[in-house]
């Protein structure tokens, strides 16, 4: 009987897939044969069970269990203490060299659970070179072309299957790991379980130095003490990270190629009234000149904050043609200033080519002190008090609160949830239960993701309680160093934060009721794509963020209408062709204007929970897809539909760079065919709300990137510095361990230079920043590139910065006297940490 279902099942997928146009076998004189196929068929659902998650197991739990006879009902009601020690001493013996590796091999292929699809690939090459050659019948495929392409197939498969295995394998020792050292309850270690402790944080973190990140706050730069006997040179950074956390705040990782959305950022959070202190972390990218506009905008008066310098007037009277700030708008709002920290994890990170681009944000993530992160994108536009994020009870009751992304009809395939499931953590596997470690539930199995859908969560703002969820940044750093295959499933880091925590076997995570929505504006019927349906269409280039409770809280990709103003290219296309152009230009220079959010309804579940081998549904589901009407998007020249009503939520349109998507509140039904599915969400906003909109709009789009002289504060600096917790002292600040005089030494001079290069698409490699490290060594800047400009410094006199045209310190000549610096070490330490007034030079 068994049998019998398991034929029938071959034959359906046999058929679906061809009816799908999965493969162009029809060439091929082997392909013809009906035995081969069912064959191929049959191959491929037995590679798929064979490579199904449920049948993962440690490479190493065999051999481990032989240390307690097997009986792993007896080993799991020993303590944690005595688990956790047998498995990781188990782990020294049996592979003493393990830790988190950057590369764990290449050659993964996603598609190797088809080898249906291989094979025809292959043979299509073959007679595509054989016509090539002249060669007389270029389609016939003999015995030795199938063993060729057969036994290519079988080398991809094991370099693939290897893969999988590494890293499940790595995730594992990771998750055991967190759950022994960084879960709720906390070991008490003895001196064995303190030695593991040690050693294996330098093995989960090995592209970490011994050294720690440089902070910079407000007008100094401070590492930490390199005289406090408490703290030794080489201890872990895990640890030294973990102790330190406290706070909350506000995380951005910066470069000065973000340096202007960053400023409008600021811009936008003084209007907002934030009090929560701001953290830049940066890897040597963010230069001096951009650090400085960053500072201008946070530490600006409010006069000297909405004056010609930093705002653009003519931005701001687009709402206020008679701009005064002493109107209401103005008058009422405090716009206080913002406490920022710079911090260069550069100095602390030993591999230089690792976690670049989307991945520097887990960098930022991990460098930062704060225990409760709002972890914003430069582009990210929040529109309420940040504070208000770490109130909702989506935050409070789990510590982890994410968002959805757009529900966009783009499905993922069988083996990409397979690859994740097997990262995590299953009633399947004897060694984690054995363990302790709790397994995933629906909760994750059954998300957008792993039912079939490639976007789950928008990353432009994550909120986690950083110290209740430590271990899920073992989980982020494994998947932001593997690179591929991690890098072709999923969109940057975008499902990366949900990922690890289930790695980890942490389900304490929360998403936004509702996914994303089209905001902006409704659109008139001689401009909707579909128009003649009931649905209300919104077109924009922005997502946006809505509460349960209906609030709007971020929108993404700043906020002009477009985030790069595409104007005469999209006048070319539809509706933007039907503006008078004078009409269409103001609309692009203007702020989007906020009437309305939709979110259209959900998606049915293309995958089963548990991502069965059997894929009958998947591709039945597919093949009516497949069967439903067109949309526009779909179509080529045709402007609107006025037959049907839209097949899916999300139409894609080549606005805005082709970022700009119309949204529908109700699409044809996916399961009773004509009907009308209503189940989408409308969000019209008050007239109060519109203005509070329009006037936050009008502040993030006015905001210039300009250096001013401007006074630092003499209060309230310095709050985001990290705590030290020392192994024998209460908690002390950053800038003075063991002085209650830190407001004092906040008034230090440090003297800072810079390379001034081009900021347009400059990779700096090092921060050319004078720094006491901590072997207690000043640190003259790298070898520079061939950059021409002298490098001004800045000094701080009663407050104000301004440029030092003689430049004591130029890179050349930091660089001729490294010895006379050396000498002077002492004499500068002694100055800034017994907080003697420091000259404007060393020497």
């Amino acid at each position: 009987m068994a049998k019998l279902h398991k034929r029938v099942v071959v034959l359906l997928i046999t058929i679906l897939v061809f009816a799908l146009g999965g493969f162009q076998v029809h060439r091929y004189r082997i392909s013809r044969n009906p035995a081969f196929l069912s064959l191929m068929a049959e191959e491929d659902l037995a590679l798929r069970e064979t490579f199904h998650y449920p049948n993962f197991s440690y490479t190493l739990a065999d051999k481990f269990s032989v240390t307690f006879k097997g009986n792993w009902q007896a080993f799991s009601s020993e303590s944690k203490a005595n688990k956790c020690l047998k498995f990781f001493e188990f782990l020294d013996s049996a592979d003493p060299n393990w830790e988190l590796r950057k590369n764990l091999g290449n050659g993964y292929d996603k598609n190797i659970v088809r080898k249906l699809n291989f094979m025809s690939n292959e043979f299509k090459k073959l007679a595509q070179r054989r016509t090539n050659e002249g060669h007389p019948d270029p389609d016939k495929i003999t015995r030795e072309d199938q063993d060729n392409a057969s036994r290519l197939f079988e080398e991809k498969l094991a370099k693939s299957m290897a893969m999988e295995q590494n890293m499940a394998d790595s995730t594992t020792v990771l998750r055991i790991f967190g759950h022994c050292f960084y879960g709720k309850e906390r070991l008490e270690m003895d001196d064995k379980l303190r030695d593991i402790y040690r050693r294996y944080n330098k093995k989960i973190c090995p592209f970490a130095d011994s050294d720690v990140a440089h902070f910079e706050v407000g007008n100094s730069l401070f590492t930490h003490n390199p005289s406090d006997p408490n703290f030794h040179n080489g201890d872990d950074v895990l640890d030294y990270s973990y102790r330190n956390l406290k706070g909350s705040g506000i995380v951005i990782s910066a470069a000065s190629r973000y340096s202007r959305d960053i400023v409008k950022f600021i811009h936008l959070l003084r209007a907002l009234g934030n009090k929560l202190p701001i953290q830049l972390v940066y890897r040597s990218d963010l230069l001096a000149k951009a650090r400085k506009s960053l500072m201008s905008a946070a530490y600006s008066t409010k006069e000297e904050l909405l004056g010609e310098q930093l705002s653009s007037h003519k931005v701001l009277k687009q709402l206020f043609p008679n701009l005064d700030i002493t109107t209401a708008e103005f008058k009422d709002r405090e716009f206080p200033i913002q406490d920022i920290t710079f911090i260069n994890a550069h100095p602390a990170i030993s591999g230089k080519s690792d976690f670049t681009h989307y991945s520097s944000k887990i960098i930022a993530l991990f460098f930062s002190t704060f225990e409760n992160v709002l972890l914003f994108d430069a582009d990210t536009v929040p529109l309420v008090p940040p504070q208000t994020f770490l109130e909702i009870k989506e935050f409070t009751d789990t510590g982890a609160y994410f968002f959805r992304d757009r529900s966009l009809r783009d499905s993922n395939d069988w083996v990409e949830t397979n690859f994740f499931s097997k990262l995590m953590p299953h009633n399947s596997s004897p060694l984690d239960m054995a363990m302790g470690v709790k397994p995933v539930t629906d909760h994750t199995m059954g998300n957008t993701y792993m039912t079939g859908w490639r976007h789950h969560q928008e990353a432009g703002l994550v909120v986690i309680d950083k110290k209740r969820h430590f271990s899920s940044l073992f989980g982020l750093f494994a998947l932001a160093l593997w690179g591929e295959p991690i890098k072709s499933l999923i969109w940057g880091d975008k499902e990366m934060y949900w990922l690890a925590m289930s790695m980890m076997g942490d389900e304490d995570y929360t998403f936004n009721k509702y996914s994303a929505a089209s905001v902006g504006d409704v659109s008139e019927i001689q401009n909707k794509l579909y128009n003649n349906t009931k649905a209300v269409e919104v077109c924009s280039s922005h997502p946006g963020h809505v509460s349960k409770d209906g609030v709007l809280l971020w929108i993404n990709s700043g906020f002009s209408f477009c985030k790069k103003n595409s104007f005469v290219r999209d006048q070319k296309h539809f509706p933007f062709s039907t503006f008078l152009r004078e009409v269409l230009e103001k609309m692009y220079d203007e702020p989007l204007h906020i009437r309305l959010a939709v979110v259209p309804p959900d998606l049915p579940v293309l995958r089963p929970v548990t991502s069965p081998p059997d894929q009958t549904v998947e591709l039945s589901t597919l093949l009516q897809f497949k069967k439903r009407r067109k949309d526009i998007d779909e179509q080529d020249e045709l402007r609107q539909i006025s037959t049907f009503n839209p097949q899916k939520g999300w139409i894609k349109q080549p606005g805005c760079l082709a970022y700009y998507y119309c949204a529908y509140d109700a699409v044809e039904s996916y399961s009773r065919a004509g009907d009308l599915d209503t189940s989408g969400s409308l969000f019209t906003f008050t007239d109060q709300q519109r203005r509070e909109y329009d006037f936050l709009g009008v502040i993030w789009s006015s905001g210039v990137k300009q250096v001013i002289d401007f006074k630092y504060p003499d209060q309230n600096l310095g709050t985001s510095s990290p705590v030290l917790h020392s192994k024998s002292q209460e908690p002390t600040k950053v800038s003075d361990a063991n002085s209650k005089e830190s407001d004092k030494k906040l008034k230090l001079y440090l003297n800072i230079f810079k390379s001034e290069e081009d900021e347009k698409g400059a990779e700096v490699n090092e921060d050319n920043t004078q720094l006491i490290s901590l072997k207690g060594e000043l640190l003259a800047g790298p070898e520079t590139s061939d950059n021409k400009e002298s490098n001004n410094q800045y000094k701080v006199r009663k407050g104000v910065t301004y440029e030092d045209e003689d430049n004591e310190f130029e890179k050349e000549k930091v660089r001729e006297r490294p010895e006379h610096l050396k000498n002077n070490m002492n004499e500068f330490i002694n100055k800034f940490f017994g907080l003697q007034p420091t000259a404007s030079r060393l020497e």
